[in-house]
C-alpha cells in the first residue's frame, strides 16, 4: 500500500524553503550594502552626480530588502506556530522531535544529521520519517 502524504510534505517544506529564502533576502541585502559602501569615496574627493544617484539607489533599495525580509519573517514566524501547533498535537512524541528538529528549526538539519541526534540509525530515521509526515498528513489533512 502506497500512502500520500503529499500535503504534510509539502507544508513542512514550506516552511524549510521559507527558512532558506530569508537567508538568501539576508546575503542579497549584505551584499548590497557592502557595494554602496564601495561607492561612497572619501570626503576629500568631489563626488559626481551619477555617484550620488547611485548612493541613493542603492539606499533606497536597501530600505525596500529590509522590508521584504521584515514581511518574510514576519510571514515565517506565522507559519512556523502554527505548523507547531500542528507537531505538538502528534501524539508519537518521536515524531513531533524528528519534525520540528528537520522541518522547523532555523539551523536547517538533514535527516541523517536529525537521525544522529535522536541515536536512530539513518535508514531507520527515514522509516520514521514517512510515518510522521503520514501521522500529521492523516491527523491534518484527512
Amino acid at each position: 500500500m502506497i500512502k500520500c502524504n503529499r500535503q504534510a510534505r509539502a507544508e513542512l517544506e514550506g516552511l524549510r524553503e521559507m527558512n532558506a529564502r530569508i537567508d538568501a533576502l539576508i546575503m542579497d541585502r549584505e551584499k548590497l550594502a557592502a557595494r554602496a559602501t564601495s561607492l561612497a569615496r572619501p570626503l576629500s574627493e568631489p563626488v559626481s552626480g551619477t555617484r550620488q544617484s547611485d548612493i541613493a539607489n542603492a539606499a533606497a533599495k536597501l530600505v525596500d530588502m529590509g522590508r521584504e525580509i521584515d514581511r518574510t519573517i514576519d510571514e515565517y514566524y506565522e507559519r512556523k506556530d502554527q505548523i507547531l501547533e500542528k507537531i505538538n498535537a502528534l501524539s508519537d512524541a518521536r515524531y513531533r522531535l524528528l519534525l520540528s528538529w528537520y522541518y522547523v528549526q532555523t539551523e536547517r538539519l538533514t535527516l541523517e544529521e536529525v537521525a544522529d541526534k535522536m541515536g536512530y540509525h539513518h535508514q531507520s530515521l527515514r522509516r520514521l520519517h514517512v510515518l510522521a509526515l503520514d501521522a500529521y498528513q492523516k491527523k491534518h489533512f484527512s
